[in-house]
């Protein structure tokens, strides 16, 4: 977690937090992406996300998406960026809440 995000995570965004990044890491069926986008709508609705403009979390995605080599390089995701998979959008879309 961000240290500039500590001022708006409370306990139980932290536990929510940590679950997404474990339930992004079991998808891998269209099926798991779509349920893991309505548990990120979800937590967005709940306030565990900053809120942002739409614009704010696309460029944000965008952004990732650009810089993909070098992000699965400092998380130490061992796949290839240039072969999507339904994980890779699930992390993508969870980990633009950060970059935006």
């Amino acid at each position: 977690m961000n240290d500039d995000h500590d001022s708006w995570v409370d306990e139980a965004d932290f536990e929510y937090l940590e679950r997404m990044d474990d339930l992004v890491e079991e998808i891998e069926t269209r099926q798991d992406l779509s349920n893991f986008i309505f548990q990120l709508v979800w937590g967005y609705k709940d306030g565990n996300f900053e809120p942002q403009p739409v614009t704010e979390y696309l460029h944000g995605t965008g952004a990732l998406t650009d810089a993909l080599d070098s992000w699965y390089r400092n998380n130490e995701i061992n796949e290839d960026p240039e072969t999507p998979t339904w994980k890779m959008f699930g992390r993508i879309l969870l980990a633009a809440f950060d970059h935006s």
